[in-house]
C-alpha cells in the first residue's frame, strides 16, 4: 500500500469503474504494442474476466486480463480505461507498471494535478525522488492545480526529511494565498513554514516566518512583548539592554552575540562593568575585545581581577586587548605582569606593552615612539632598573 500523505489527495477519478470503459470513446492511448497473446478470447470476456478477479481482489490477475483486452483490435483504449488501469497495477503492488500508464496519460492530461501527485507518489516508491520532485515543481496554469501541487510538494520534502526544501515550498504556498487575498489559508502555511524551518534548525527563518504568520493577529501585550524578544533573539537585532544581555549570555551563534555587546557598548546601564566582565569569558574574540574596550572607560583602577587571566589567552587579539584594557584600569602592583610583556622581539607586544606602563607609571623612559630591537632591548633593562628602584620587593 502507499503511504496515504500524498495519496489522501487523489481524484475519486482513479477508480472510475472500468466497466464503462467500452461505452466511453475518446483519443486511444498512445502505448506500445505488447506483443500479440497466443490465447484470443473475445474483448467482453476480457473485461468480465477482469471485473470477475478484481471482485475477488485478485489485482494481478485483473491487470492480465485487462492487458490481454488491450491487444484485441477492437478494444476501446480512452482514458478511463488507463486511469484504472493504472489503479489496478496500484492495488495489486505493481509499482512500476502503474507509473508507466501514468507517465504516458500525462502526455495527454499534462496539466492534470492529481496525475502528477500520483506520479511523484510512483517515482518516490520506486526510489526516484528528485524527479519526484521535479513532477510537483513543473509550473500549472491553474491556479488551484499549482496549489495543490503545492501542497503535495512539501508532503514529499517532509517525507524525505528534506525539511528546508519544504519550508521554501511552504513558504510560495503561504504568498500564493496572500495575493488572493485568502489570509487564514496563507497564515496556516506561515506557520507550517516555521515549523519546518525550526525542524532544519534555522531559527532565523523560522522566526521570520512565524512573524509573517501573525500579520493581523491582535496579540495581547505580553504575548507582543515575548515575540519581540524571541525576534531580537533569533535574529540578533535587540532592541532594548534586556534584549542585548539576554543574547551575550544565551546566544550560540558568536555573531548575536557580538550584536548584543555591540548594542551594550551604545550607553551605560546599571551593573554594565559586572556584565561586561562576565563576558569576558566569552569564546568569541571579537566579543571579547569589546568587552575589553568598555570596560577601560567603564571600571575603576585596580579592578583588574577579571582582565589579568586574559594575558595567558593564547589569541594575541585578545592578549593585546586586555594589555590596553591594563594600561587604563592597572595600579603599581600589576607593573611586573606588564614587565612580561615587555618583550623586545616581539614589536606589538612591546609597543602595547610599554605604552601601558607609560600610562600606569606616569614615567616615559624612552621619547622615541618606535624604537628598533637594540633600542628596545636598552628601554626593557631600563624599565626593569626603574622597577627594582621604585617598587617594593
Amino acid at each position: 500500500m502507499k503511504p496515504p500523505a500524498l495519496s489522501c489527495l487523489r481524484c475519486g477519478a482513479l477508480f472510475i469503474l472500468w466497466s464503462l470503459a467500452a461505452c466511453v470513446t475518446s483519443n486511444p492511448f498512445p502505448l506500445a504494442s505488447a506483443g500479440q497473446y497466443s490465447q484470443h478470447i473475445a474483448n467482453q470476456d476480457a473485461l468480465e474476466r477482469a471485473a470477475e478477479a478484481e471482485s475477488r481482489l485478485n489485482f494481478s490477475e485483473a491487470g492480465m486480463w485487462m492487458d490481454r483486452y488491450e491487444q484485441q483490435q477492437d478494444a476501446v483504449l480512452d482514458e478511463g480505461f488507463w486511469f484504472h488501469r493504472a489503479a489496478i497495477a496500484e492495488r495489486g503492488g505493481d509499482v512500476n507498471r502503474a507509473l508507466e500508464v501514468r507517465q504516458k496519460l500525462l502526455l495527454l492530461r499534462p496539466d492534470d494535478v492529481w496525475l502528477r501527485i500520483d506520479i511523484a507518489d510512483d517515482l518516490q516508491q520506486v526510489g526516484r525522488d528528485l524527479e519526484a520532485v521535479e513532477m510537483l515543481a513543473a509550473p500549472l496554469e491553474n491556479v488551484e492545480s499549482q496549489n495543490y501541487a503545492l501542497q503535495a510538494l512539501v508532503e514529499l520534502h517532509t517525507r524525505f526529511e528534506h525539511y528546508g526544501a519544504a519550508a521554501q515550498a511552504a513558504e510560495r504556498l503561504a504568498a500564493r494565498y496572500e495575493e488572493e487575498g485568502a489570509a487564514h489559508e496563507a497564515r496556516l502555511w506561515w506557520q507550517q513554514a516555521s515549523t519546518l524551518y525550526e525542524k532544519n534548525h534555522n531559527l532565523r527563518a523560522a522566526t521570520l516566518t512565524m512573524e509573517k504568520a501573525l500579520v493581523g493577529v491582535n496579540l495581547a501585550e505580553e504575548e507582543a512583548r515575548a515575540l519581540a524578544r524571541l525576534h531580537a533573539f533569533e535574529l540578533g537585532e535587540p532592541e532594548n539592554v534586556a534584549d542585548a544581555i539576554g543574547l551575550v549570555r544565551y546566544h550560540t551563534d558568536p555573531d548575536h552575540r557580538l550584536a548584543g555587546v555591540r548594542y551594550l557598548a551604545r550607553e551605560p546601564f546599571p551593573q554594565d562593568v559586572t556584565l561586561f566582565e562576565m563576558v569576558l569569558q566569552d569564546p568569541d574574540p571579537r566579543v571579547v575585545r569589546v568587552a575589553l574596550a568598555e570596560l577601560s572607560v567603564r571600571s575603576q583602577r585596580g579592578r583588574v581581577q577579571a582582565i589579568l587571566p586574559l594575558l595567558e589567552n593564547p589569541s594575541p587579539e585578545i592578549k593585546i586587548a586586555a594589555l590596553r584594557a591594563l594600561g587604563a584600569l592597572a595600579t603599581l602592583a600589576e607593573v611586573p605582569k606588564l614587565l612580561d610583556f615587555l618583550i623586545p622581539e616581539d614589536r606589538t607586544l612591546f609597543r602595547v606593552a610599554r605604552a601601558s606602563l607609560i600610562a600606569v607609571c606616569d614615567t616615559r623612559l624612552s621619547i622615541e615612539m618606535d624604537p628598533e630591537l637594540e633600542q628596545r632591548r636598552k628601554l626593557r633593562e631600563l624599565w626593569l632598573a626603574w622597577e627594582a628602584s621604585q617598587l617594593p620587593h
